[in-house]
């Protein structure tokens, strides 16, 4: 060791670890970097999972499409009965029409997990689908004053004043209840809609197309109410139920 020089092999091992300041600097780094990406990718499972749901709502769509086709352009229907809102908790049995209704497509579906949107863990379910009971629902079907007997798709845009291309018939809903726009004393169950999609859900049209709508841009009217329609509201008293 010439010179009193310190061995290259002495100064290397001098520098094997890091001091805590580049440790702390790294972390700061790596958290930076994560507090940017991470809504990056929140954002985009987000729009996958909508898509996916769009998708699921669609292949319903065309489901009741080919059973109108079959059924002299009939669609599944529900007795307002059912739709009864001063009903707190409906029995079990009443309950099942509502599975029954979309369920009915099925057979021109032949997949379960379409009746489920992704972006919700929470799927209404009463044990009633008719394929398999351990298997719910995050969809909702419209209910009108259709009667004990079928009416066909025609029929039923023809009595909304949006027609076929403006008439909802199937949503994203928190609950198994149906729509009944103002049939039983004024009262509408409106108040069911849920938005899981960035504020918005999709919507299934009479004719047959889907689409995402923001929530607070829904009313009444996209569901065949007469006029121009009530806001969307979760208060049920505002819109006029007990």
């Amino acid at each position: 060791m010439e010179g009193g020089s310190v061995p290259m092999v002495a100064r290397l091992s001098a520098r094997k670890g890091f001091t805590l300041i580049e440790l702390l600097v790294v972390i700061a780094i790596i958290a930076i970097l994560a507090a940017i990406l991470f809504p990056v990718f929140a954002k985009a499972r987000d729009k996958a999972r909508a898509t996916s749901c769009l998708s699921n709502m669609k292949q319903l769509g065309l489901g009741m499409m080919m059973y109108a086709e079959d059924y002299d352009g009939k669609v599944q229907a529900v007795s307002t009965y059912f739709c009864n809102p001063q009903v707190p908790a409906l029995p079990t049995y009443q309950n099942e029409w509502v599975w029954q209704a979309l369920s009915a497509y099925y057979p021109y579906i032949k997949n379960r997990d379409i009746y489920l949107c992704p972006s919700t863990g929470e799927h209404v379910s009463y044990g009633q689908l008719v394929w398999n009971p351990t298997v719910g629902m995050s969809y909702d079907y419209y209910c009108t004053d259709w009667g004990e007997s079928q009416k066909t798709l025609q029929r039923i845009a023809d009595a909304s004043p949006r027609g076929a291309a403006g008439t909802a018939i199937i949503a994203e809903s928190n609950n198994v209840w149906l729509w009944d726009w103002g049939i039983w004393e004024g009262c509408s169950l409106f108040d069911r809609l849920r938005a899981p999609h960035n504020d918005g859900l999709n919507l299934v049209f009479i004719d047959g197309h889907v689409k995402w709508r923001q929530l607070r841009s829904i009313t009444t009217a996209d569901f065949g109410a007469p006029g121009p329609g009530v806001p969307y509201t979760s208060d049920r008293r505002a819109m006029g139920c007990p």
